[in-house]
């Protein structure tokens, strides 16, 4: 990211950067853009419209199986989702967008499709919350409008949601 930055600056920015880097687990990165390094009230959270996220998915057992071209040369940990169907990376971004998304903002999740995919929706529908009482809608779920969608082979592989206002 910081190699992109420096090139695509020079080429078209003329040195002024209009892209931060945040790194850390997650959301942990955000407390500061909120003014500390502690977690915040909801008031004084990073705030956002919408939260985009390509994670790691791939089961743990089918990391051998991945085609060459990617498993010779993506970095595992950029791809390598946890054991069983690899909801390591998919529940804390779930967990933080009901914290981190305003009313009304957007969450859309790649995931490897099929029980997965399903288990992020059923999480997301069960979702309430318990410290953020204000979002909670008339079933209690933080999350609504809540749907998979297909990608070009036709496998359910993406999952969107709204937080409730």
């Amino acid at each position: 990211a910081r190699h992109n930055i420096k090139r695509n600056s020079a080429k078209f920015g003329k040195g002024n950067v209009a892209v931060r880097i945040h790194e850390g687990s997650w959301y942990e990165p955000l407390n500061a853009l909120a003014g500390g390094s502690q977690p915040r009230e909801e008031s004084s959270r990073a705030r956002f419209g919408g939260i985009v996220s390509n994670p790691p998915y791939i089961p743990s057992l089918d990391m051998s199986e991945l085609q060459p071209e990617v498993r010779l040369h993506e970095p595992w940990l950029a791809l390598e989702g946890g054991s069983g169907i690899a909801l390591d990376s998919l529940l804390p971004i779930c967990l933080g967008a009901a914290v981190h998304l305003v009313p009304g903002g957007y969450l859309l999740l790649e995931t490897n499709g099929g029980v997965q995919a399903r288990a992020v929706v059923e999480f997301l529908h069960a979702f309430r919350g318990e410290e953020d009482q204000l979002c909670r809608g008339k079933n209690g779920s933080v999350f609504d409008e809540i749907q998979l969608h297909s990608d070009f082979s036709r496998v359910e592989r993406f999952v969107s949601a709204r937080r409730r206002n």
